[in-house]
Parts: structure tokens; C-alpha cells; sequence
């Protein structure tokens, strides 16, 4: 599809007009809240009924339907039916909470253009793009095709209608007959030509080829040229060179050889060929460019797919590094995130042959003009562009920053680079286009929305597993994996140790400084224990100002050695509120192990709490072993205990 003709029908700045099919106004409003945040200057206009429908259709012209698929009297398909009636040809984009796959795939046949889940919005700006270029293609081809049949209609009126010139020569090429076609053709008199020489209507650089190829056809019967049709130039008496289409035959009159062409002047023809030839060169130019958007538009949506799939950045990073190779395979980039300070961006996916620098830049946000100017920025001279600080040297050819933007932040740039053509340095491939220009807008809309809302679910993880005031995993998360980690150990026939500690005496600490200095050494103690856990451990806050730790794969020896030296490194704790360090803190501990004090979560908590309770009950400061508790749950499958020699669980 020609560049200009879809910046021309997606123009952003122009005003968009939509009539939405809808019953419900909020989902109306959310539906016009998402193009504006795409940037469309939207006008539109809300019906609910098929009556309102057509006079809307009437009295107003429209870029776009966006309709709801289920309506209270009537539904999406209805009105699309409605609008092929009354013979209106606007892009139809359904937009519906819910559409089973056989649904949508029937929708589409009927003619609908793309279709939209109300839970997934943001999809809604690149389907209407989508939409509308396409809408732009077909006419851009419609006027193509009638372009074609009107080139083909002046053909056939010039074949039907065009007299042909008759002109007869002996084997001396000398005219002995012509007729009054071949006056108007060439623009001599019938008088003027009879007695010549043939080459009189010739170009002076056929002339010799003709006498030539005469002589020789006479002594061998050898053709120069193909007599049943044949393309050569004329001369006019003018002066002037015309294309000819000559058929000859050749008659024996009186026993003399002659020879008869029946000629036409086909200079008319020659250049509708070649404005129809033109035609069609364009036409697959862009039937090409709709072949190529139209798989670039479904990479896009693969991609975008499988990010809102991914469970964590790196997994995101290598779809997109996966998705920019296809995407963009001649074009080598680097995604660029800010970091969580956001005073620096940092490379985090590279693709293509991009030098070996690329992914150790670090450069200030202030170093890229794209961010800067909240925009894209293209330089398609190297030589003469204002080029961006943070490229690690002068590019050899043009290149592309695209920033990324999502709710309202900056989150990082899209850098593209076009090589050179070989043995042609000035020229750049690829981003010279504005289709290419386009794509890596859409690319960078998809990832930075991607990520974000990646990043969003992260936080939104980490709250609810995590403690917000010592750091530490909490007591539904500590649950959880016990329970996870007694059945995966269990499988694998490995032991496993839990801690249970109290801070000593911190009800009247919090009594005497306050619950701002209890709430600092309780922050302390859990970066404490986080310090002194391997990556396996899972460190937890059971609650208040006890906290829980799970050893996978340790036994009880190793258990116990291991709350010791909690118990000991803790009075080296340092713990400073107001400028003034606090006093030290202790620690009782509950020690237990899977399987000797039970096997189930339940179970090995309450053994644990009761070792808890009785090193308070001793003095504080110290560590007891729990003793097994009666399990609330039938006992276990044998192989359980068996795979544990007595008292030496690993």
C-alpha cells in the first residue's frame, strides 16, 4: 500500500467520525477514552436502535462502525446487514465482552472487519487502523482496477476503429501500391510515394538492415524478421518516428515478386500498453506492501499476545527479541529501559547484526532527542542529521529512536539502524519507508503497553505474598509453599527444616520507645534474616513480631545449628532510630523438622509454635528442639518415612 495514501486515511490529526452501536453509555465512554489515548481526534455518535441506526447512516457520513455484538433488540450483525442494504461501504469493527472462536470466525466472513473484547481495549486503536487502511486498499485498488478497464476500453476502441495502411513493394523494394490509410499514416501523398524506395519510410538507421535483410531473403529465403507481426519504426513525413505493426505476405503478380504489408500505426497502442504495464507494475507494488503489512500486522499480534502471557521481563525479552527479528530482519536494534532509578537507560533486548557495543551502552535519558521531544526522531542522513548523544559512534546510515510511552511515563526507547547497500554507503535501506516508520511506532505502543502492565501485575504480585514493612514473604505465602514444599520433597524423598522465631521482650521495647522504633527493629530483623538465608529458604513474617523460616533439604541438626547462629549473630545487630542505637535484641526459637515432628503444614507449625513456647517458658534466648505432635490427618503412604534412615532425614 502506498505510504502516503495510508498516512492520508490514518491520519491521526484529522478527525476521526465514529457512530458506536451500544446500549451502555460507560462502555461507550471507555471505547472513545481509548482512541483519544491513541491519539485520535474522535467525533462521534451513539444509537441504539436499528431506526436510529439508519437515519444516523442518512443524514451523516462516518470513517468507522463500531458496534456492540449483542444489543437488546438487535444485534452487532444486524446492523452490519443493514449497512450492506443501504449500500454503504464503512469499515465494521465489532467490539463485544465476550465471542466464541466460531462466532468470530463467521462474523468475519459476513464482512466484518476485526472485532474487539471489551476486556482487552487496547487493541482497539491498531484494529481501527487496521480498518480503515484497509478500507483505504481496496479503494486505492478499485480505482486501480478502473483505471485498468478504462486504459483496456481505449485500447479496443483504437483496434475496432483504426484503418489499417495496405503498401505493396517488388523485390526492389520499390512502392507500387499504397492505399489512403497509409497518406494519413505516414503524411505523403499517394504520388509522393508510389515509384520509392520503401526506406523513404524509414528511420535512416534501418534503412541498410532493410536492404540487407531483402537481399538476403531473395538469394536464401532467410527472414531478418517475424512477417506474421512485427514492431518496427516508422518515419513520418515530418520527420517525426512512429511505431508501427506490420504483418507482410508475399505474392507473385505477373511473375514478378511483390510483396504486401498491412501496417498500423500503433504509437498509441505502444503507450497504453505502457501506461497499463505501469499500471499493473503498481498495483503489485501494492498488493505487495498489503501482503507485507498484513504479516506484519499479525506478528504484532502474536507478539502482543504472548507478552500479555509472559510471567516476568525476561521472558518478555525474548518475545520481543524473537518477534523484532522477524519484524524488522534487516534492520539491527536495541530496546532501551529506564532503570528503576530512571536516570538511565539500559539495553535490555538486541537483535540483528548490531555491533557488539550496543549492548554495554548506558546512557541519560536527556542523551536521546526522542525522549526529549516525547516523540519519534529519524535521521536519514548521518551526515547532515542532528544525531542523538548516546549513539556509541556516527551511524553509516539512517536510523530510527522511537520513545515509549504507557500510562502517562516514559519506560524506554526503540532503536532502529538501516544498513548501508553495499558499495553504496549514502544510500540507507529499510527505514527510508514511511510503512517501516509506521511499523516500529506500533512495535514500540505494543511493548512499552506490554511491559507496563507486566510490571503492574508484578507489584501487584509482590503485595500480596509480600510484608510490607520487613520485606519478608507473609504468613498466606508461607502457607502456601510449606505446603508446596512438603509435597514436592516428599516425592523426592528429602527432609526438610523449620524455624520458628519470637524477638524477645518486644511488647515492652514497643512500650517504652514506641511503635515507631518496635516497627524499625522489626524491619531490621527481617533484613536480618534475609541476609542470612540461602536462595532456596523462604524467609517469612508468621505475624506481629514472630517470623518463620523454611530450609528445603535440611535435617534437623543442620536446622538447629542454623537458629543458633541466628540466635547468636542477632545480638550484633546494630539497630539505630533518631540518631540514638537501640538496645540488643534476642531471639527464642521453635525448631522442627519433616518428617521426624510430622508431615503435613499443620502439623510441623504447631510442633514448632510448641518448641516456640516452651524456649520462652525457659528463659528466652535459645533454641529447643520441638517434640512430635499427634497429626490431625491420616498418617502418610509409607514410602515416606521410609526413604529416611531413623534420625538422619538429609
Amino acid at each position: 500500500m502506498d505510504p502516503a495514501v495510508a498516512e492520508r486515511n490514518v491520519n491521526v490529526q484529522q478527525p476521526l467520525r465514529v457512530l458506536i452501536v451500544e446500549n451502555s453509555r460507560p462502555d461507550a465512554d471507555l471505547i472513545l477514552n481509548q482512541l483519544e489515548k491513541a491519539g485520535f481526534k474522535v467525533s462521534a455518535d451513539l444509537v441504539e436502535t436499528a431506526e436510529e441506526f439508519s437515519l444516523r447512516l442518512g443524514a451523516n457520513t462516518y470513517d468507522i462502525i463500531l458496534a456492540d455484538y449483542r444489543l437488546p433488540n438487535w444485534t452487532g450483525m444486524d446492523a452490519l446487514k443493514l449497512l450492506r442494504h443501504l449500500g454503504q461501504d464503512i469499515p465494521f469493527v465489532l467490539v463485544t465482552g465476550t465471542l466464541g472462536e466460531e462466532a468470530a470466525v463467521e462474523c468475519i466472513k459476513e464482512g466484518v472487519s476485526d472485532y474487539v473484547l471489551k476486556e482487552r481495549l487496547a487493541r482497539l486503536p491498531v484494529a481501527v487502523r487496521r480498518a480503515l487502511e484497509e478500507k483505504a486498499l481496496r479503494e486505492d485498488r478499485a480505482r486501480a482496477a478502473q483505471a485498468l478497464r478504462e486504459s483496456e476500453a481505449r485500447y479496443r476502441i483504437l483496434a475496432e476503429t483504426a484503418n489499417d495502411a495496405f503498401i505493396t513493394i517488388n523485390s526492389e523494394s520499390r512502392i507500387l501500391f499504397v492505399n489512403a490509410a497509409a497518406e494519413r499514416i505516414f503524411g505523403y501523398t499517394r504520388a509522393e510515394m508510389l515509384g520509392q524506395s520503401l526506406t523513404l519510410l524509414m528511420p535512416e538507421n534501418l534503412r541498410e538492415v532493410h536492404r540487407a535483410g531483402l537481399k538476403r531473403y531473395l538469394e536464401t529465403g532467410r527472414r531478418h524478421i517475424d512477417w506474421e507481426s512485427a514492431e518496427l519504426t516508422g518515419l513520418h513525413k515530418s520527420g517525426t518516428e512512429i511505431t508501427l505493426g506490420i504483418s507482410f505476405a508475399e505474392f507473385v503478380i505477373h511473375g514478378e515478386r511483390t510483396f504486401t504489408g498491412i501496417i498500423r500505426d500503433i504509437t498509441e497502442r505502444k503507450r497504453a500498453r505502457e501506461k497499463l504495464q505501469q499500471a499493473n507494475e503498481e498495483l503489485m507494488v501494492r498488493v505487495s506492501e498489503l501482503q507485507q503489512r498484513t504479516r506484519e500486522t499479525t506478528l504484532v499480534n502474536e507478539m502482543g499476545e504472548l507478552l500479555q502471557t509472559c510471567l516476568n521481563p525476561d521472558e518478555a525479552y525474548a518475545v520481543i527479541g524473537k518477534s523484532a527479528e522477524k519484524l524488522f530482519p534487516t534492520e539491527p536494534g536495541t530496546l532501551y529501559l529506564l532503570n528503576a532509578s530512571r536516570n538511565l537507560l539500559e539495553p535490555a533486548v538486541v537483535w540483528g547484526d548490531s555491533p557488539p557495543e550496543a549492548e554495554a551502552v548506558v546512557f541519560a535519558p536527556e542523551d536521546c532527542w526522542a525522549l526529549r521531544r516525547g516523540r519519534m526522531h529519524w535521521v536519514e542522513d548521518s551526515q547532515s542529521g542532528l544525531l542523538c548523544q548516546h549513539l556509541s559512534r556516527s551511524p553509516s546510515a539512517s536510523y530510527l529512536c522511537v520513545p515509549m510511552m504507557a500510562l502517562g511515563q516514559a519506560l524506554g526507547v526503540l532503536f532502529l539502524q538501516s544498513p548501508p547497500k553495499p558499495n553504496q554507503p549514502e544510500r540507507p535501506l529499510g527505514l527510508v519507508q514511511e510503512s517501516k516508520q509506521r511499523l516500529a511506532l506500533t512495535v514500540a505502543e505494543h511493548t512499552a503497553l506490554a511491559l507496563a502492565n507486566l510490571k503492574l501485575r508484578e507489584n501487584l504480585r509482590t503485595q500480596s505474598i509480600r510484608d510490607p514493612l520487613t520485606g519478608l514473604f507473609n504468613r498466606r505465602y508461607m502457607e502456601e509453599s510449606l505446603e508446596r514444599e512438603l509435597h514436592r520433597l516428599a516425592r523426592r524423598r528429602r527432609g526438610l527444616g523449620l524455624i520458628m522465631l519470637d524477638l524477645d521482650h518486644f511488647k515492652s521495647f514497643n512500650d517504652s520507645l514506641g511503635h515507631e522504633a518496635g516497627d524499625t527493629v522489626l524491619r531490621e530483623l527481617g533484613h536480618f534474616v534475609q541476609s542470612r538465608t540461602r536462595q532456596e529458604d523462604i524467609a517469612c513474617r508468621y505475624g506481629g513480631e514472630e517470623f518463620t523460616l523454611i530450609l528445603p533439604e535440611a535435617s534437623l541438626e543442620v536446622t538447629r545449628q542454623r537458629a543458633e547462629r541466628l540466635r547468636e549473630d542477632v545480638k550484633q545487630l546494630n539497630v539505630q532510630y533518631l540518631g540514638q542505637i537501640l538496645p540488643p535484641v534476642t531471639l527464642s526459637q521453635g525448631v522442627v523438622a519433616f518428617p521426624e515432628h510430622g508431615w503435613t503444614a499443620t502439623t510441623l507449625l504447631r510442633a514448632a509454635d510448641a518448641a516456640l513456647y516452651l524456649a520462652k517458658g525457659e528463659g528466652r534466648d535459645r533454641v529447643v528442639v520441638g517434640q512430635a505432635v499427634e497429626e490431625e490427618a491420616p498418617a502418610p503412604p509409607p514410602h515416606v518415612f521410609a526413604a529416611f534412615p531413623p534420625g538422619q532425614p538429609k
